[in-house]
């Protein structure tokens, strides 16, 4: 068995992700409500509306597939509320995991420009949760960092390009 084909397509679609047009909403994200919501350990772009269906649509279909299967389990507000959140548990992946994929690639533009837009709020937030400062899922990588004090984990984010620290010890997950 070769993952050969399977990998060349996630490639293009990375590659095909990266031209998405993005534009945000005006005024989208809410500042004000982003301080709220860091101040409350939430997610500072959980609820934001980044994406509307007609552009979520689009920017699907651009990386080559159809969102109607996805319609029998979501109405068309729901569908950009979890693709933005990634809480995909009420699907059946086995049916949709590759549809489910391509949106969360078509997503992953807008998150980064939400993220780009309330990175300094972030930063100012000293957020300490485990999961994204900004989009809110549980990060791909960690990193040590040499600073004047030893070393600084960062937490990465594969979604939404966030960076955070987070204490080198101890599980990002459980603490």
């Amino acid at each position: 068995m070769t993952f050969r084909p399977a990998v060349e397509r996630l490639l293009a679609v990375i590659e095909k992700s990266r031209q998405i047009a993005v534009s945000l909403p005006n005024g989208v994200p809410n500042v004000a409500a982003v301080h709220v919501r860091l101040g409350e350990a939430i997610p500072a772009l959980a609820g934001e509306p980044l994406i509307d269906y007609p552009t979520l649509t689009g920017a699907v279909t651009f990386l080559g597939a159809d969102v109607a299967p996805l319609r029998y389990f979501f109405d068309e507000a729901t569908l950009c509320e979890t693709a933005l959140a990634a809480t995909w548990d009420t699907m059946p992946r086995k049916a949709y995991g590759e549809l489910i994929t391509l949106v969360e690639f078509a997503v992953r533009p807008f998150l980064r420009a939400g993220y780009a837009a309330v990175r300094e709020s972030i930063t100012a937030s000293n957020w300490t949760r485990g999961t994204c400062p900004s989009c809110g899922v549980l990060p791909l990588l960690a990193e040590l960092r040499a600073d004047k004090e030893g070393h600084t984990r960062i937490l990465r984010c594969f979604r939404c390009t966030a960076a955070w620290p987070f204490p080198r010890l101890g599980c990002p997950a459980c603490r």
